[in-house]
């Protein structure tokens, strides 16, 4: 049995890294032209060390850039004839490191969340977070979404194992990957109070245990434990401003333009929607779309198996035989969705996108309430429940994978479907494009298809596709036009 279990301990990685990698890398959908261009300027600076000229956006999507601008090296060298590929073929090249970043995170996360918990927690939160349909969908472009929110899971889970184990390394790690989130995209501030909140909360509960002696607050523990906060955030902090300020050449040489142009902008989102136009619950929305947008996106981009196991970990707090720490950390995990998504919704400038680092933990901590639910379920049958989580799993596989490539047409079964949602225009869909090469499969078989002239919303895309010639939208002099769902004219 014990030989066994280390087979399974061993090859449960190899496997959620292959469920991960595989469709993450195939077949990419939207075409991030913009990324590709930033990744080359930045390697190009890199290179030639200019290096104030590694500053060229607010995101910042420093981590984007160098994985963007590595690949196309790295093609160009094993490709002689690299720059006359087309676009979607070099950015099919550049996916690759990105699927491997994310696929070995969903890898990290398992062996923390088995270091939390244990390996078939693990093993269950991780297989439904590496099948998420949206997941997978924000994962498959060359953008900063799937990377902050990689990276700030990870660094979220590196401070609930320090507060079950007090190792500072985790408090180290933890600061790394909050500075590679944050040099990703500027969302990833909210880390900073988030630190604040786990360490703080854990050491206040540990000044509320009662003193046996005196039966009230521990009150001589105060100094050592303020000492013990100021120490925690300081190696915290210092493994953030580190891996910021090596990563980025340019903080090198303007540190002050480059943290002004990234976190300047947070009023101008604050007070200003996204520029296009959108369905939200059948209405055409061109201001703030309120705060419900991401509860509402959120719930439907689940899955069946998501919802109903996110479920079931709330129910799981209430069983009065669970752990006091595991109790403390699937709290810590609700607080992230709740503190992130209500620090979106300040902002006019909504998308579901935006929230993604909150989304992903609902697929993680559906993963603990199925496992927690169905042990009680079992009541010790081992190959019982072993079956009923390897069901689980599977029928997350069948909804997610059936949708390949266009893993963001999903949307929650239990919720309508995609048919019910988008008919009744409850959000906008086709988000990502999904189906542009199809449109320009169709035209291309035409007659004198060269001949054609085309509007579309997405020329930069649809023209990798289409034989003829490809205007925007607006162009009046147009034989066809072709726009995704979402597209308002």
């Amino acid at each position: 049995m014990n030989n066994r279990t280390s087979i399974l301990k061993a090859v449960i990685p190899v496997i959620l890294f292959a469920v991960a990698f595989i469709p993450r890398v195939l077949q990419q959908v939207e075409i991030y032209a913009i990324w590709h261009t930033r990744g080359k300027l930045f390697i190009e600076a890199v290179l030639s060390r200019q290096w104030a000229d590694t500053l060229l956006g607010p995101h910042p999507g420093v981590v984007t850039m160098w994985l963007s601008g590595l690949a196309q090296q790295v093609g160009a060298l094993v490709d002689p004839g690299f720059a006359n590929r087309t676009l979607v073929q070099k950015m099919d090249v550049e996916l690759i490191p990105f699927a491997l970043v994310i696929s070995l995170g969903i890898v990290l996360i398992y062996f923390l969340l088995a270091t939390i918990f244990d390996h078939q927690v693990a093993a269950v939160a991780c297989l439904l977070l590496a099948l998420d349909p949206y997941h997978i969908s924000i994962s498959k472009g060359i953008h900063v979404d799937a990377l902050i929110a990689v990276f700030a899971m990870i660094s979220a889970l590196f401070l609930w194992a320090y507060i079950q184990n007090q190792r500072r390394l985790y408090l180290l790690l933890s600061g790394i990957f909050a500075g590679a989130a944050l040099l990703s995209k500027a969302p990833a501030l909210f880390l900073v109070p988030y630190f604040l909140l786990v360490i703080g909360g854990w050491l206040a509960s540990k000044l509320l245990l009662r003193d046996e002696s005196q039966s009230q607050l521990n009150k001589r523990q105060i100094p050592s434990l303020v000492k013990e906060f100021i120490i925690a955030f300081l190696i915290w902090i210092v493994g953030l401003a580190a891996i910021y300020f090596l990563l980025w050449p340019s903080m090198w040489v303007q540190p002050i333009k480059s943290l002004t142009t990234t976190y300047g902008l947070a009023g101008f989102y604050l007070k200003t929607p996204h520029p296009n136009p959108e369905y939200f619950l059948g209405q055409i929305v061109t201001d703030d779309p309120g705060p419900l947008f991401y509860p509402i996106s959120m719930l439907i981009k689940t899955t069946s198996v998501t919802l109903v196991g996110f479920f079931m970990v709330i129910a799981t707090l209430f069983n009065p035989k669970l752990e006091k720490r595991n109790r403390m950390t699937i709290l810590l995990g609700l607080a992230f969705i709740f503190f992130f998504v209500l620090m979106m919704s300040l902002g006019a400038k909504k998308k579901t996108p935006y929230a993604f680092p909150a989304l992903q933990f609902v697929p993680l901590l559906a993963g603990i309430g199925i496992v927690y639910f169905f042990r009680w379920l079992t009541k010790g049958r081992t190959a019982l429940l072993n079956l009923l989580l390897a069901l689980v799993v599977i029928i997350q596989a069948v909804i997610s994978l059936g949708r390949h490539p266009y893993y963001g047409t999903h949307y929650n079964y239990l919720l309508g479907g995609p048919k019910t949602i988008l008919t009744n225009n409850i959000v906008a869909g086709q988000e990502k494009g999904e189906g542009l090469e199809i449109a320009a499969d169709y035209l291309n078989n035409l007659p004198d298809s060269q001949l054609l002239v085309v509007g579309t919303h997405s020329p930069v895309s649809f023209t990798q596709y289409f034989w003829g010639k490809t205007v925007p939208l607006t162009d009046d002099k147009v034989d066809y036009m072709v726009f995704t769902r979402n597209w308002m004219l």
